[in-house]
């Protein structure tokens, strides 16, 4: 059986505050009864003790106990004058009284007896066994006993209904307190569980992809923490949803471009519009390549994100990999009026790197510079050797594109519009290719603005462990 939260911190809270409650109670019914009997015992004890005194101011004027032997008239009177709590007074009903009579004896007259120096009885009822004893003394001398027997049953009946009384006022505040508790714990379980009831029903919304939906922060605890962790990744979500659109519309579009060129030149030829040059052959067969390569690219990228592309590791030699690079790029960039240059050290640690995906890389930016890079322009390719790794760095002189736009990147199909734009014939894949596969390899990528108007690309791989 499913119980929803409500209940469960409801019961939690009432469970707890009925706990504390009858300790409480049980605590306090404990003390109640043992202050009781400690109460009891001192009053007696003090009565005691001024029956005492005033016993043995008698002693010392009558200098004996002959006024009380077997004076249980004065004995009466002394008691009641000095203990009265010692007086046993009949019980108002008679009926019960009678009762008592006929199976324990009467029960009325004193319930102290005094008792000379040898312990013989002076006046009073015969001692009981259980009695306990008090010494008189005169001048430091002991010359007699008070011998003090249980109380009867109808004193201790009286006291037991006393403490039944506090006992039963005790209940009833401690009821009172759990139904107290039982509304408290009603209110704040509701009012604890309204965020989260806000919660879930934001969390269906998100479900049924309304990405703008957003929670109000109301506390500072770990509930308004979970609440903007939640907007957090509705805005996550709103942004991937976006990404999402935008590339679902540059895939189209990047595909849609070719084959409309495509579809263009082949029904000239159908139509006869056209004849089947080699040149025309060649357009085609360029709009062919373009299109396997937008769909590798599409690929290789999949591959990367979804964890699935396998990198045949080996230790690279940065220094080589790039001087090999920046060696077959130079005709190219002579041609376009551009200087490439090189700064590379000769101690340059290895790297564990997939060689052709490094390679890749390399090539990628390379191409990218070379496609957008104005002449006259320089290229220079660095690299230095890091405490954890190596940097390499691709800086161009522009133009560069504004910062607003750094962040963006190395996102699938982004272009700068302007200089950097389509028209320079990227795909708008190959830097985020670079990102990925830098990625994969434990590293990081990331582009800046040179001065005046260059940009600069630095790559950062960890350097091979040695075993």
């Amino acid at each position: 059986m499913r119980l929803p939260l409500f209940w469960k911190l409801f019961l939690t809270l009432t469970l707890s505050a009925g706990l504390v409650v009858g300790a409480m109670s049980l605590a306090m019914r404990l003390s109640v009864s043992h202050e009781f009997s400690k109460y009891l015992e001192g009053r007696e004890a003090a009565e005691l003790q001024m029956l005492a005194a005033g016993l043995s101011a008698e002693y010392h004027e009558a200098e004996g106990w002959k006024r009380f032997a077997n004076q249980h008239g004065r004995w009466r009177a002394f008691l009641r004058e000095y203990h009265p709590s010692a007086w046993e007074r009949p019980e108002r009903n008679r009926e019960a009284h009678e009762k008592r009579r006929e199976h324990r004896g009467p029960e009325r007259g004193p319930r102290i007896t005094l008792l000379d120096q040898a312990g013989h009885r002076v006046v009073g009822p015969p001692p009981e066994q259980e009695a306990r004893r008090s010494p008189i003394t005169v001048a430091g001398e002991t010359v007699g006993w008070l011998s003090v027997s249980p109380k009867a049953r109808r004193h201790r009946q009286e006291n037991e209904r006393f403490l039944k009384r506090q006992f039963r006022m005790l209940g009833l505040m401690g009821a009172s307190m759990v139904v107290m508790a039982v509304v408290l714990a009603l209110g704040l379980s509701w009012y604890l569980l309204r965020p989260v009831r806000k919660l879930a029903s934001a969390t269906q919304e998100i479900a049924n992809r309304r990405f703008e939906t957003r929670v109000e922060i109301q506390t500072q605890d770990e509930l308004g923490q979970l609440a903007a962790d939640f907007n957090r990744m509705a805005e996550q979500l709103e942004s991937f949803e976006q990404q999402r659109q935008q590339w679902i519309a540059d895939v189209s579009h990047e595909l849609g471009t070719p084959l409309a060129v495509l579809q263009g030149e082949i029904e000239a030829l159908q139509d006869g519009l056209r004849k089947p040059t080699p040149e025309q052959m060649a357009s085609l067969h360029a709009e062919v390549l373009r299109l396997d390569r937008i769909v590798k690219d599409l690929r290789l990228i999949s591959r990367v994100e979804a964890g699935s592309l396998e990198l045949n590791r080996i230790s690279v030699h940065l220094g080589v990999l790039l001087h090999e690079t920046a060696r077959r790029f130079r005709d190219r960039f002579t041609e376009r009026g551009l200087e490439i240059t090189e700064h590379i050290p000769e101690n340059l640690p290895t790297v564990s790197a997939d060689l052709n995906r490094l390679q890749q890389v390399m090539d990628n930016l390379l191409e990218n510079t070379l496609r957008y890079v104005e002449s006259p322009g320089t290229v220079q390719v660095r690299a230095e050797a890091q405490q954890d790794g190596v940097l390499i760095s691709v800086e161009d002189t522009g133009p560069g594109i504004p910062a607003a736009a750094l962040p963006q990147l190395f996102d699938r199909f982004y272009r700068v519009e302007q200089s950097r734009s389509r028209e320079s014939g990227g795909s708008g894949l190959g830097l985020a290719i670079c990102k990925q596969l830098v990625e994969a390899h434990g590293g990081g990528i990331t582009a800046k603005p040179v001065q005046p108007q260059g940009l600069c690309i630095e790559i950062h791989l960890p350097k091979q462990n040695k075993k």
